[in-house]
């Protein structure tokens, strides 16, 4: 374990412009801390509400980081007012008046106008935050800000993937077949429903997520890869004409090829190899379905080695088990090179669709929440950059970012270009162990990144939440792991404390363990989602946890709360 980080101290911790980065891990009151620090801000640094930003990532979070602030504050003010309280930080704030550090009267006055224009108070998501401040600066920002917002961009994104799958892909019936039998394969094999164009758009998320992402497909491009794929299917179909009586007889002599009869992931004889080697002729044909090109794959020899049962694998030489290897191989190249061919054309539907939806978008005078980012971010850049970061931080005395780990590279990088070498407060507050929003573009390495930038660190390390047994057994599972249980140096783990005196919960069943491990048998690696488990085997399936975990998990709760 690394060294502990200072502990933050609420009612100490500097105000001073600068960056300051507060770690803290689940249950240890960041919402208080921040609370705290607004109101702080408010008395000792003689600030407005208006001129201090609250930043967090959803709705949800902001109007209850709104409603905690708010209730804080009349805390604050009924504690100033009777000159007594029981809560630890208001004690401070009475010290503080007390020693003539603060103003009693100026404080109280403070937290009754703070409280009567809370309304207006800047307390935004990221979202909001960009979208005020292109609104309010449309000049600085260089363009009119006009457009509407719009939350779902679905149908626009629907319309770019049509239209691309019309302009690209359907005047060539090989690349259309070709495409849909790889997207039926991934569907067969467990993935998602979606063919055609419907499959490309779960490219387009993560990729406007991360609008400055270099977009690389393959140096031959479109052309090269297709001339690739189309130069491997003639050699399988010219290997087919010679070989197919050979494959055929091998297939169809399970003595020989050892392969699973198990229907759901094998060959069997009877009713599988019949249609393999129909979609094969087809192939060969050059005139085939897209079902029958999703067949190819069953062809590829690392398909046919799975294909084995693993106890069989042991017994046999990999190199001369297959009298017929070499056209299996082939097979494997063919998939290969059209794999090469879908990603050249995925990569080119990026490059379409960022321009495409930009071009719509601007016709239509619309725009997403991501594109938000990228406009603040690109003003930032521009020759009005430097006005328009100046007005904010005039504005913005002190900053609050709250569940900062959350945070993408972009959002990132606009909070430390407008506030870090500035007059103004910059506090950073998240934990990265809780980097959970990977699939809307945060990146926990931009949090580290910003962590370098902070000229005061600090971490709160008493968890209020949890019962101290259970502090203590989860540190203990911690402590005991031999390398970095989070498996990245800078992403450490600290013990948590508890607070005391603490309270106990009531609970039914006093005699229960505060930590308890529950262990699920698993099923062999090669097992079926819907294959029951085995004991002893590796691990679940998937489809079978899915449908049986929150039973189990539910079924555990009530026993606690009986």
């Amino acid at each position: 374990m690394s060294t502990a980080t200072e502990q933050f101290d609420l009612p100490a911790a500097p105000l001073d412009a600068g960056v300051s980065l507060i770690e803290a891990s689940a249950g240890t009151g960041k919402t208080y801390n921040i609370a705290g620090l607004f109101v702080r801000l408010l008395l000792e640094g003689e600030l407005e509400a208006r001129q201090i930003l609250t930043v967090t990532f959803t709705d949800a979070a902001t109007k209850e980081l709104r409603d905690r602030i708010q209730r804080r504050l009349a805390e604050a003010l009924a504690a100033l007012e009777q000159g007594q309280s029981a809560d630890e930080f208001m004690c401070s704030l009475l010290k503080k008046i007390n020693s003539g550090e603060l103003n009693a009267d100026a404080s109280k006055m403070r937290l009754r106008l703070a409280l009567a224009e809370f309304d207006t108070a800047p307390v935004y998501t990221i979202h909001s935050f960009c979208q005020r401040m292109l609104a309010d600066r449309a000049f600085e920002c260089g363009r009119p800000f006009q457009a509407e917002l719009a939350p779902d961009e679905t149908e626009l994104h629907q319309r770019v993937a049509r239209d691309f799958w019309r302009a690209k892909v359907v005047p060539n019936e090989l690349a259309a077949t070709v495409l849909l039998g790889m997207d039926l394969s991934l569907r067969n094999e467990g993935g998602k429903d979606e063919t055609g164009p419907d499959a490309l758009l779960g490219l387009l998320r993560p990729c406007l997520n991360h609008p400055r992402l270099e977009v690389l497909g393959p140096e031959t491009g479109e052309v090269g890869t297709r001339k690739a794929m189309e130069e491997a299917l003639e050699k399988v179909a010219g290997a087919w004409i010679s070989q197919a009586d050979a494959v055929s007889a091998w297939f169809n002599d399970k003595k020989a090829n050892k392969l699973s009869q198990d229907a759901r992931k094998g060959y069997k004889i009877e009713t599988i190899i019949p249609v393999l080697l129909e979609s094969m002729t087809a192939i060969a044909s050059g005139v085939f379905s897209p079902s029958q090109f999703a067949d190819l794959k069953k062809f590829t020899w690392e398909n046919i080695w799975n294909g084995i049962t693993p106890a069989n694998r042991k017994k046999l030489d990999e190199a001369t088990h297959c009298p017929v290897r070499g056209f299996f191989d082939l097979c494997g190249e063919a998939w290969a090179a059209a794999e090469a061919y879908r990603q050249s054309l995925r990569a080119e539907f990026i490059w379409h669709a960022q321009l495409r939806l930009r071009e719509l978008k601007s016709a239509e005078g619309v725009m997403g929440y991501g594109d938000l980012i990228t406009e603040l971010a690109d003003a930032l850049r521009t020759e009005g950059g430097d006005t328009l970061r100046e007005q904010i931080r005039r504005q913005f005395a002190a900053a609050l970012i709250d569940e900062f780990q959350d945070t993408d590279p972009l959002q990132c990088e606009i909070f430390l270009d407008i506030f870090k070498d500035s007059d103004t407060a910059l506090f950073l507050i998240g934990d990265p162990k809780q980097s959970i929003y990977r699939f809307r573009g945060a990146d926990v390495f931009s949090y580290l990144s910003a962590k370098q930038s902070a000229q005061r660190e600090a971490t709160l390390d008493t968890n209020w939440r949890s019962e101290p047994e259970l502090i203590e057994a989860v540190n203990a599972v911690f402590q005991n792991r031999p390398d970095n249980p989070l498996f990245y140096e800078d992403i450490r783990f600290e013990d948590a404390q508890a607070p005391m005196p603490y309270e106990r919960a009531k609970l039914v069943n006093h005699d229960l363990a505060p930590l308890q491990l529950w262990s699920w048998p698993g099923t062999d690696k090669d097992a079926q989602p819907d294959d029951p488990p085995h004991e002893g085997e590796a691990r679940v399936g998937k489809r079978l946890a899915e449908q049986h975990l929150p039973e189990v998990v539910a079924t555990a709760i009530v026993k606690l709360l009986t």
